[in-house]
């Protein structure tokens, strides 16, 4: 019964194993990826399957039953989804190959339960991972390629991060890669209230820049966004500011002097040549470009132009780690709160697999009664009972079946030290012939 039960996996590369550069050809759109992911489980013969695509992860994780070249099959879904990306064009497979980690049933929970509680990010204990999680398993819902098991696992992936969230000081600071721009940004630069600042995007990280932005009073915050609509309801939420739309790009990054780009547009936004441009007109002002968006926003090249600074998502890492030690503890504690949870999942994946030998046992129980009871009640010896007391005497059967089911199913659950509940449950199985064949 033991070697039928699926097996939870998760395959994927993260900020730790994949340099940006390859993250940014692994990230899959999610409009993309609803017309992949049942295809592939489909192909694959996955039983469930779901995926998160951010800036800086892309993971595949699903259940699947096992076989000898389980490892071989896992590997060469996760790159048939990702040849089917126009990025694949130009991607060293190899590279990918090298990039990516696999971890199976305890550690498959155990790192699910770190990714949705933020201590798998690059930035430890930022919140925006655990809408990220929420959103794919959202859309994997839609498309209907999760079943019970990752539906168990992302609700208790979800209280696993509320519970590190509330229970440990982890969550005290607001911590995100849209904060880390802003502290590069003090790195750079000392006194923000001297400055201008221009945010391309106003999406979450957007949001979450600006309001922390606002709180150091600079000279000038410009929004600009594909639609303008979108970065003037930003700027009301601001309650100061300018919006703008990215057509204005080229005007407004002379005007400024750090740019914090963050769209989800799938190329580049800010280019080479228009911040050459730029520049003309700046007379040499240093100009700081942070680029937090994946696919990228600002061409690589900017960083060749003259008095031009040019960061990305790991470039923040340098911050991020020298923040890292006020959150070491607290990660500590939450590590505990993800263990004894992963504890939790894993008996109650244990009770999959024995369920039906239980089911099939009190069922095996229950013929046995009603055999054995119209054979009883059919005696010469019964035929004086009355409809009531006939009942009563099959209720009582009932009763004990009740009890002796009851405890098998305690017994098997929790079994003692050396015992195990798949073991056990088969062989109540045979003895009883309640396998199904």
């Amino acid at each position: 019964m033991a070697s039928n039960a699926p097996i939870l996996f998760i395959i994927g590369a993260n900020h730790r194993t994949a340099s940006v550069d390859l993250r940014e050809k692994l990230h899959i759109p999610a409009e993309q990826l609803a017309i992949s992911l049942p295809q592939i489980k489909e192909e694959f013969g996955f039983l469930e399957l779901a995926a998160i695509s951010t800036c800086n992860r892309f993971e595949l994780f699903g259940t699947a039953r096992d076989s000898q070249s389980f490892t071989a099959h896992l590997y060469e879904a996760f790159l048939k989804l990702h040849q089917r990306n126009a990025a694949w064009a130009d991607m060293d497979e190899n590279l990918v190959r090298q990039s990516l980690y696999l971890h199976m049933h305890e550690h498959a929970v155990k790192h699910v339960f770190k990714v949705a509680s933020s201590l798998d990010s690059l930035v430890l204990g930022e919140t925006q991972i655990t809408g990220q999680f929420k959103d794919a398993i959202s859309m994997a819902s839609e498309t209907n390629t999760i079943g019970p098991i990752l539906n168990r696992l992302s609700q208790d992936a979800l209280a696993t991060a509320k519970k590190v969230r509330t229970s440990t000081d982890i969550g005290r600071k607001h911590v995100s890669i849209s904060h880390a721009a802003i502290e590069l940004a003090k790195k750079v630069f000392g006194d923000l209230s001297a400055h201008r600042f221009l945010l391309v995007g106003a999406g979450e990280m957007a949001q979450v820049a600006a309001k922390y932005i606002k709180s150091y009073k600079p000279k000038s915050i410009w929004v600009a966004n594909r639609t303008i609509e979108r970065a003037q309801s930003l700027v009301n939420e601001l309650e100061t500011g300018t919006a703008a739309s990215v057509d204005d790009l080229p005007t407004l990054i002379s005007q400024v002097d750090i740019v914090i780009s963050s769209t989800s547009a799938p190329g580049t936004v800010i280019t080479r040549e228009m911040v050459k441009r730029a520049q003309g007109v700046r007379k040499g002002r240093p100009l700081l470009l942070i680029d937090i968006a994946l696919p990228r926003d600002i061409e690589k090249s900017c960083s060749e132009i003259d008095d031009v600074y040019v960061f990305d998502i790991d470039d923040l890492q340098q911050v991020v780690d020298s923040n890292y030690e006020e959150r070491r503890k607290a990660a500590v504690d939450a590590t505990v709160i993800v263990d004894r949870n992963t504890d939790l999942f894993r008996a109650w994946e244990k009770t999959l697999s024995i369920k039906p030998a239980l089911a099939s046992f009190r069922t095996y129980l229950d013929q046995v009664i009603a055999k054995e009871s119209a054979k009883t009640l059919s005696k010469d010896l019964f035929k004086n009972l009355n409809e009531k007391q006939s009942a009563a005497l099959v209720s009582m059967l009932e009763a004990v079946a009740s009890k002796i089911s009851g405890e098998a199913s305690r017994r098997i659950t929790n079994p003692p030290e050396g015992y195990y509940p798949e073991l056990l449950a088969d062989v109540l199985s045979m003895l009883f012939e309640t396998k199904d064949t």
